[in-house]
């Protein structure tokens, strides 16, 4: 008696769990009917005129930029879009990528090494925002052999080493070169003044380096080479640490610390030979909903 007592039991309870269950589902599905039915009213009554949106640069490529957008919105039933301007730091003309109601939103089709400022207004039906305060961001440097360039020097890479390259004095010799290499930091100092030159700052670089390297005596070295006119000091590292994927010992920059200088190693290829690597789809290879999703709608129909 007892056993079918318990089954009794546990088929009411399964039964009473599985019609909550049901009530929660109609009263959902009744919530959601009644939100979309009445939305354009309620969306017309209570909507406010927007405020501007806060920016943040979310991620920086060489070609690209990704913003993210949040709406302070003004009211519960606004529903709002969102208007991106930009322009090269240099130009007066702003240019638009459109409208979208996508928070994240990528801006392409950029030039590398390039400084760039963005702003960010919303709309809906009461009228449109003020412009956000407007941010900034630099593009990456387009690598060129795996490297890219900075105060005073040119630097290439492959996944063992590093090669940087500074053009100094004609005449310079080993005795006026004084090099300091660690592990994780580098010294550059040339003591030997142009001939043009009055003031004279002998420290090329030096600061802590992007990844660690192994000493002179371990396979990095250095040299003076005479190209034309051209009196040139190359430095070869050999990086130290080293992974099973290639990929991810590439170098963003010489030192860390510095986003103006950095490569984008998205560019990069996974192996020795560049060329095989990641590289940047382009718009009018990609599907019109991709596009849309990515927030480059105005590109769906080329």
């Amino acid at each position: 008696m007892a056993r079918y007592v318990k089954k009794w039991l546990t088929a009411t309870r399964e039964l009473f769990a599985d019609l909550l269950l049901f009530i929660i589902f109609v009263r959902d599905s009744i919530a959601e009917f009644l939100f979309k039915s009445t939305h354009p009213l309620t969306r017309r009554l209570f909507s406010r005129l927007p405020t501007p949106p806060r920016v943040t640069v979310k991620d920086v490529r060489a070609n690209r930029i990704r913003l993210n957008i949040e709406s302070s919105y003004s009211s519960s039933f606004n529903v709002e879009v969102f208007e991106i301007e930009w322009k090269p730091t240099n130009s007066e003309v702003w240019q638009s990528t459109g409208t979208s109601n996508l928070q994240q939103r990528t801006i392409a089709r950029l030039a590398a090494d390039t400084n760039y400022v963005f702003r960010v207004r919303a709309k809906n039906e009461k009228g449109e925002s003020n412009w956000c305060p407007a941010v900034s961001a630099k593009t990456r440097q387009e690598p060129v052999s795996g490297g890219g360039h900075g105060p005073g020097y040119t630097w290439t890479q492959t996944p063992t080493d590093v090669t940087i390259t500074f053009e100094v004095p004609a005449g310079t010799s080993k005795k006026d070169t004084v090099l300091v290499l660690k592990s994780s930091h580098l010294k550059v100092e040339v003591h030997k003044k142009p001939a043009d030159c009055t003031q004279w700052n002998p420290v090329l670089l030096d600061g802590e380096l992007y990844g660690k390297v192994v000493g002179w005596d371990n396979g990095s070295y250095w040299e003076l080479v005479k190209e034309g006119n051209k009196t040139l000091l190359i430095l070869t590292l050999e990086k130290s640490s080293k992974s099973m994927a290639p990929k991810f010992d590439y170098w963003r920059s010489i030192q860390p610390g510095t986003p103006d200088l950095e490569i984008d190693t998205h560019k990069l290829s996974s192996g020795e030979e560049e060329g095989t690597g990641l590289q940047m789809m382009q718009p009018g290879s990609m599907d019109p909903e991709q596009l849309r999703a990515m927030g480059l709608g105005q590109y769906a129909r080329m």
